[in-house]
Order: C-alpha cells, then sequence, then structure tokens
C-alpha cells in the first residue's frame, strides 16, 4: 500500500533527524543556527514534496541541503566590507631613497 506525502515526509523526518541534527552541529558551533537549518532544511523537503519534485535518494539530498545551509549560514556571517578597517596606504617605490620625485617611478 502506498503512503501518502504527508506520512512518507514525516517517517523521512523521524529516520534522518537525529542523524542531520548531528552532521550540522559538528559543522555548526552556535546551537540556535544549527537548529533553524534544520529546520530549513526539513522546510525545502516538504516543499520540494508539494511541488513534487522527485528526489530519488532522499537521504543524500537532505545531507545536500544542509550542507548549502551551512555554507550559506558562513556566508552571510562573514564580514561584508573592509570600510571599517582603516586604510594605510602603500609607500611610493623609491620615497624614501632620496630619488627625486621625476625618477622615482621610471624603472
Amino acid at each position: 500500500m502506498a503512503l501518502e506525502p504527508d506520512q512518507r515526509i514525516s517517517e523521512v523526518v523521524k529516520r534522518e533527524q537525529s542523524r542531520l541534527r548531528n552532521f550540522i552541529r559538528r559543522r555548526v558551533p552556535d546551537p540556535r543556527d544549527a537548529e533553524d537549518i534544520l529546520q530549513d532544511v526539513f522546510y525545502e523537503l516538504v516543499e520540494a514534496n508539494r511541488l513534487l519534485m522527485p528526489i530519488e535518494h532522499v537521504t543524500g539530498w537532505l545531507f545536500r541541503v544542509a550542507r548549502n545551509r551551512i555554507t550559506d549560514l558562513f556566508r552571510k556571517k562573514r564580514p561584508e566590507s573592509f570600510s571599517l578597517v582603516p586604510q594605510v596606504r602603500a609607500p611610493v617605490l623609491g620615497a624614501n631613497l632620496g630619488y627625486s620625485a621625476s625618477t622615482r617611478h621610471t624603472i
């Protein structure tokens, strides 16, 4: 007898939740972020099922989505710009060697 889609999703969640949570927790230091990623992964599964997207290897798909969400998290937490770092000007080549301004840049 074929299982209803909701029942299949429930069974996948029960079967894979612990392994997936451990996979995420080993890579994400903040437990809240890890739990958010886990919920996002299962939400993606529900959406894929709702949109009738074929998923042949559900476990592999779940772990791939989790890995992608972890990558997204670290990209989001990366500093956005270097504008907060004081600007340091590089010294002009030959500036302190006594060359005149006209010969400084000709090498």
